[in-house]
This record gives structure tokens, C-alpha cells and sequence, in this order.
């Protein structure tokens, strides 16, 4: 006769990663703010957590748009120093990139522009304290809302709308801010695919490193609007002017060839109907 098998328990689900992210914030905030990582991963974890609340937005009995808003605010009054570091990161990226004439133009460039990097200016006390308290308010509604149902809707709500996004950013009358859209809405896509992976083998895998990469490229776009805005700001002084013209041109070169990728990820990415891919969740 046949031992009875033990009945093993559940895998956790994706309230538990959620908790986890929190559990990692809470952390991190009673650390020593220090320098770009820092910040960098403050705003990780909260754009992790309004993934999951835009997941569950429809079945949440919490003002979840109110804990939104003030995530967002958060993350915001760290944007200033966040928005540095990607400018450095960009323009060494485009140093990669460009010939002799373009990086002896990108270097005067550099070396006008201005940067708070470690988040000098930032308030940190009036930060941690609000931002730990709105993120632990989170901990019950994540185990509330760990069900399937729940889960379901909220992906697939969220791939229809990177869908409808990218339809308008890849459109006719595309612009900047509709690609910015979209990338917010295909990191959302890859948070919350994190989630359910976290607790399932196979399914969206790939589409979880697709949606990574399409996230990766649209932040390098966001990177150059921000170091052209730099760019555009040096051009009126007299020694800046000849090398802010090669570095426009060598950023719209760029842009387009990224726009071109970004373009055959997401057709490739979002392939499937709203309902095709969801068939993978079960």
C-alpha cells in the first residue's frame, strides 16, 4: 500500500512578495540616506508597490487612489537628484556612441552642468517618517487582496492598458509624454508579473524579461529627453553653442534608433489579446 503523501501548504502568493517589498523599504529607510543607490532604490520599491496597487484597484476597500497619489508625491520630491544621476548615466552612455568631434562636445557640455547626486537638498526627515507610515498601511490590505480573482483582473487590466498606450505613443501623433506613458505602464506590467512569478513556474517568464527590456529601452529614451532639456538650457552661452548643436544631433540620432526597438518590442511583446495572454495565468 501506497504511504499517504504529506499535504504540503500553498505557495505563498503574491501578497507575500508584496509584504516582502515593504518589509525591504522599512529597512532601507532606517539606514543612513547615502547617495544615489539610495535613492534609486527608495523609488524602486515604491513604483514595486503602486504596480501592486493599480493590481488590485478595482477589489481594494482602502483609498487606494489617495495612497497612490501620495507614493507618487513621495517618489517625486526624490526625482531632482534621481533625474542627475540618469543625466550622467546618459551622456556616458553617448560618449559610447559618438565620434571624437561628439564626445570632445559632450565633455564642454558636462562640464557647465550642474548636479545634486547624494540628495544634499532633500528633506530626509519629513521623507522617511510619512513615506514608512504610508507604505506599513499596505501590510493588511496585501493579505487581504492575495487571491486569484483579484490577481486576474488587475494583470489583465493593466496589459490592456500598456496595449492602449503604446497604440498612442507608436501612433501618428505620437510624442514624448506618450512614450513616458507607456513605460509606466510596462514597468507596472513588469512589477506585478514579478509578483505572480514569484509564486508559478513557467508561464511569463519570458514576457517578464521582454517587458524589462522594452522598460529598459523607454528609459533611455526618458534619458536623453532629460539630457536634451540640459542641453537646450546651455545653448545660449557663447561656448556652449557649437557643441550643444552635435549633441542634438547626435541625441535625435539616437532617439530615433531607440524609438525603432522600442517599437518591434512592444509588437512583439504585446502580440496576444487581453485574453490569450491571461490564458498563461491559470
Amino acid at each position: 500500500m501506497s504511504q499517504p503523501q504529506p499535504i504540503l501548504p500553498p505557495p505563498a502568493g503574491p501578497g507575500n512578495a508584496v509584504i516582502s517589498v515593504i518589509d525591504d523599504l522599512q529597512q532601507h529607510l532606517l539606514r543612513p540616506a547615502d547617495g544615489s543607490g539610495y535613492i534609486h532604490r527608495i523609488r524602486v520599491d515604491i513604483k514595486r508597490l503602486r504596480a501592486w496597487l493599480h493590481m488590485v484597484s478595482k477589489d481594494a476597500r482602502f483609498d487606494w487612489r489617495g495612497c497612490n497619489r501620495r507614493l507618487r508625491d513621495m517618489s517625486r520630491r526624490l526625482s531632482p537628484s534621481r533625474d542627475s544621476q540618469v543625466i550622467l548615466d546618459t551622456m556616458a552612455w553617448l560618449q559610447k556612441k559618438a565620434d571624437a568631434e561628439q564626445r570632445q562636445a559632450l565633455e564642454r557640455l558636462r562640464s557647465c552642468m550642474r548636479f545634486d547626486r547624494g540628495g544634499e537638498r532633500i528633506d530626509w526627515p519629513a521623507v522617511k517618517q510619512p513615506l514608512a507610515e504610508e507604505v506599513e498601511a499596505l501590510r493588511s490590505p496585501a493579505e487581504e487582496l492575495d487571491n486569484e480573482a483579484v490577481l486576474h483582473r488587475g494583470l489583465k487590466r493593466c496589459y490592456k492598458r500598456a496595449v492602449r498606450e503604446g497604440r498612442r505613443a507608436f501612433g501618428r501623433d505620437g510624442a514624448m509624454e506618450d512614450l513616458h506613458e507607456l513605460r509606466k505602464w510596462v514597468k507596472y506590467l513588469y512589477y506585478q508579473l514579478d509578483y505572480v512569478c514569484k509564486t508559478r513556474t513557467g508561464g511569463y517568464g519570458e514576457d517578464k524579461d521582454r517587458f524589462d527590456e522594452l522598460s529598459d529601452r523607454l528609459g533611455r529614451i526618458h534619458g536623453l529627453g532629460l539630457v536634451s532639456e540640459k542641453v537646450a538650457q546651455l545653448a545660449a552661452r557663447e561656448e556652449c553653442t557649437a557643441a550643444a548643436a552635435l549633441a542634438v544631433d547626435l541625441i535625435a540620432r539616437r532617439m530615433d534608433k531607440l524609438k525603432y526597438r522600442c517599437r518591434g518590442l512592444y509588437e512583439k511583446g504585446f502580440r496576444l489579446s487581453p485574453s490569450k495572454f491571461m490564458r498563461r495565468f491559470a
